[in-house]
C-alpha cells in the first residue's frame, strides 16, 4: 500500500526521466555502450528474468540505462519501461512493498498497452527481493524483468534457489583495456581501439597515455568523468573501500 500515491509517482518520475524526455540521462553521459549490452538486450524475448551481477561501480546501472535507450530506439513506449533503484529510501518509506507497489502504480496509471519492461537495480539491498520478482514473473505474462545487484554470490544463490529455470545470469566486470578504450576513451580525439590503424606516432603516444590512465584508475566506467589522475586514484581507492 502506498501512503501518498501522488508523491510516490513524482519520485518514480525522477528515476524515469525517459517518460518525459524519451532518453535516460546516463545514456547521454556515457554515449558508448559496453559490449555486454548485446547479450542483455538479446534476452528480451526469452520469457525469463535477466539477473545482472558484478562489483560495485562496474557499470551495471549504466548498462541498464543503455538497455532502456536501445529498447526505446527500437520502438518501445518510454512509459512502458520502469526503472527502480531499491536503495531509494524515500520510495521505500512511502509504501509497504516497494517492488509490488511500484509495479502496480506504474502498470495501472502510467504504462500503456504493449510489452512492458521492469528494471530493478540494487536488489541486494532489499530482503526477499526474489519473492516479489518470482510472483511478478509468474503472474504478469507480458512483463520482462531485469534485476541488478552488487552482492554477486548472494544474488546468484537466491536466484538459483527461488528462480531456478526462470532466470538468465549476466556477470558484469570492470572493463578490460579494449573496453576502456571504447567506453571511457571513446569519442576523445586521438583515441582508437587496437586494430583500427594506429600508425602515427601521435596516436601511439595517445594510446600509451590512455593505457597509463587505465592502469591508474582501473576499468571502472565512472573514471570517464574524472580528468585528473590524482582524483582518479582517489576514486578507485574509494570504490575498493566501499566493497
Amino acid at each position: 500500500m502506498i501512503e501518498n500515491p501522488a508523491e510516490f509517482r513524482r519520485e518514480l518520475e525522477k528515476l524515469n526521466p525517459h517518460w518525459l524526455t524519451g532518453m535516460p540521462v546516463e545514456a547521454e553521459a556515457f554515449p558508448v555502450p559496453r559490449d555486454e549490452l548485446d547479450a542483455l538486450h538479446g534476452d528480451r524475448e526469452l520469457g525469463k528474468v535477466s539477473v545482472v551481477t558484478g562489483p560495485r561501480r562496474a557499470g551495471k546501472t549504466v548498462l541498464l540505462r543503455h538497455l532502456v535507450a536501445r529498447l526505446i530506439e527500437e520502438g518501445a513506449d518510454p512509459r512502458n519501461l520502469l526503472y527502480v533503484s531499491l536503495d531509494n529510501r524515500r520510495l521505500a518509506m512511502m509504501c509497504d512493498d516497494l517492488v509490488r507497489d511500484a509495479e502496480d502504480l506504474w502498470s495501472e496509471g502510467i504504462a500503456s498497452d504493449g510489452p512492458r519492461f521492469l528494471l530493478l537495480d540494487e536488489v541486494h539491498l532489499l530482503d526477499g527481493w526474489y519473492a516479489g520478482v518470482k510472483n511478478l514473473h509468474d503472474m504478469e505474462g507480458d512483463l520482462k524483468i531485469y534485476v541488478s545487484g552488487s552482492a554477486s554470490l548472494a544474488i546468484q544463490v537466491k536466484a538459483e534457489r527461488f528462480l531456478r529455470g526462470r532466470y538468465v545470469l549476466h556477470e558484469v566486470w570492470p572493463l578490460d583495456f579494449r573496453g576502456f578504450l571504447k567506453v571511457v576513451a571513446g569519442g576523445l580525439k586521438g583515441k582508437a581501439p587496437p586494430g583500427d590503424g594506429l600508425e602515427s606516432d601521435r596516436q601511439m603516444r595517445t594510446l600509451g597515455q590512455t593505457f597509463g590512465r587505465f592502469l591508474l584508475v582501473g576499468g571502472f566506467p565512472e573514471s570517464k568523468q574524472v580528468e585528473e589522475n590524482s582524483r582518479g586514484f582517489e576514486l578507485l581507492r574509494n570504490m575498493v573501500a566501499q566493497k
